[in-house]
């Protein structure tokens, strides 16, 4: 079958979903950073998305209490679609390393989380992650354009957040990513992880602050 009819059947049906929830829009680059996290992470690792943050939740004897307390669900992962889109649209194309180098390790994040599921035996979710890696991963221009009305007046907008990381917050992101690459020790991998969790979690305050004053419905 032809890989990409087969794909962009199943972005139709993405996206013909309800409308993008003001609330769950999310910042491309931040998701893309925590999938790139996740590839680091114990396969069990999940994401969890709330108030337009996507953050990695470990596979600990309280993930299964915490995703029920959060109402969190595999319906989670359909909310990284437009996010993966838009980092395809705006950063893809970018000649820059760091952008190239996030890009790669989100791509292993797809892959890890897809184990994940595979032990859980969910077909239709790491076919969606398929789908997701393989556009980030090939030259499928078609299958993210998306030219509805809804859609292009949230990305005119919303292109305006790219602006958003300073040079050096990207440096210091990017040069942790490196050490957590290098680093073998699985406890001195996880202290890296959290560590650039905490760097980065002004910046998840800004980003929510951003979407909630520039795309509130």
């Amino acid at each position: 079958m032809n890989y990409f009819l087969t794909g962009k059947n199943i972005v139709e049906m993405l996206r013909t979903k309800d409308k993008e929830r003001s609330d769950l829009i999310l910042e491309p680059m931040q998701v893309m950073v925590q999938l790139t996290l996740l590839a680091h992470s114990p396969i069990g690792t999940k994401i969890s998305v709330s108030n337009n943050i996507l953050s990695i939740q470990p596979p600990t004897w309280t993930q299964g209490t915490i995703r029920w307390w959060n109402n969190d669900n595999k319906d989670d992962l359909y909310y990284l679609f437009h996010a993966i889109r838009r980092y395809y649209k705006w950063y893809k194309s970018q000649d820059d390393k760091v952008y190239k180098y996030i890009l790669k390790w989100a791509v292993k994040g797809l892959d890890k989380l897809s184990e994940t599921y595979n032990k859980a035996d969910k077909n239709n979710i790491r076919h969606t992650l398929a789908l997701y890696k393989n556009v980030l991963d090939l030259k499928a221009d078609e299958i993210f354009k998306d030219n509805s009305n809804d859609t292009v007046t949230i990305d005119q907008v919303f292109k305006e957040i790219t602006t958003i990381y300073d040079q050096k917050l990207m440096r210091v992101t990017y040069n942790s990513l490196l050490i957590l690459e290098e680093e073998d020790n699985t406890i001195f991998k996880q202290k890296i992880l959290n560590g650039l969790t905490l760097i980065l979690e002004p910046m998840n305050i800004k980003i929510r602050k951003w979407i909630m004053e520039k795309m509130a419905c």
